[in-house]
């Protein structure tokens, strides 16, 4: 892309995060229909849901008065999920990454920051029944989770979003077993795998 419309689009997304402000998220996640489907009827389930990265999703948990952590990278957005939660039920958790571009994709991208997010959720209760990875780093939370799950001596529905296009996430496979599929969403059962926190450290320098 030419450096000058990157500087343009970039430009133009920060004076709507900061000046203008998000828009507030719809009733949905930003998921296929069997991806949407799912992960309604896992939140069902659930008692307790831990969420990387906020929206549509934040706002079913809400209103089925799901015990929910949220964990989110762009508080100018987070600001915007806030506006439309009501029930008490969600704690969101909003990790400083410094300057955050489109999808909350940090523009200068930390370890160190990285770690405060991927750990943010944890020892804060009883483990969740359900965690969705949608938001930034995603192979490290997905095999923290599994790594925190096994510590805990709990079992957990993990889903990871997005992951059918993008086969730089299949490496969790590696550690956490086949995915079931759910359109472009993998879902895997965790807590039975010994994952050791070497396995997560790499992924602290991957924000996708």
């Amino acid at each position: 892309m030419n450096p000058l419309k990157r500087l343009r689009d970039l430009l133009g997304f920060l004076y709507v995060q900061r000046v203008k402000g998000f828009a507030p998220p719809g009733d949905q996640p930003f998921m296929d229909p069997a991806g949407i489907d799912r992960f309604k009827s896992e939140l069902a389930e659930a008692a307790t849901y831990v969420e990387f990265g906020s929206g549509g999703s934040t706002i079913l948990a809400d209103r089925g008065h799901v015990r929910t952590i949220s964990v989110e990278n762009d508080r100018f957005f987070a600001r915007a999920v806030a506006s439309r939660l009501n029930s008490g039920f969600v704690r969101q958790i909003i990790i400083d990454m410094g300057l955050t571009g489109e999808w909350g994709f940090p523009l200068f991208p930390s370890a160190r920051k990285a770690r405060h997010y991927v750990t943010a959720p944890w020892d804060k209760g009883p483990f969740p029944d359900f965690i969705l990875v949608d938001g930034r780093y995603r192979v490290a939370c997905a095999l923290e989770s599994a790594r925190r799950a096994h510590a805990a001596g709990a079992s957990a529905v993990l889903m990871i979003d997005d992951y059918a296009p993008r086969p730089h996430y299949h490496i969790v496979e590696d550690l956490l077993g086949q995915a079931d599929m759910a359109g472009r969403t993998a879902i895997f059962r965790i807590g039975s795998q010994d994952i050791p926190s070497s396995a997560v450290e790499p992924w602290l320098r991957d924000p996708r």
